[in-house]
Order: structure tokens, then C-alpha cells, then sequence
């Protein structure tokens, strides 16, 4: 467990979600 591993991890992650809520938010729109 090292940090730049959760780091990268953790923005991989949050792009997903950022990404999956915008297309939902468009799709509703």
C-alpha cells in the first residue's frame, strides 16, 4: 500500500464516478 498507488487509485476512481454523474445528470437533462 503505497501512496502514489492509492493516490493514482483514488483518482482513477473519482474520475469513474465524476464521469458516470455527469452522464446520468445529461441523460436526465
Amino acid at each position: 500500500t503505497t501512496p502514489t498507488g492509492e493516490g493514482v487509485t483514488s483518482a482513477r476512481t473519482f474520475v469513474r464516478l465524476r464521469r458516470c454523474v455527469l452522464v446520468d445528470a445529461f441523460r436526465i437533462v
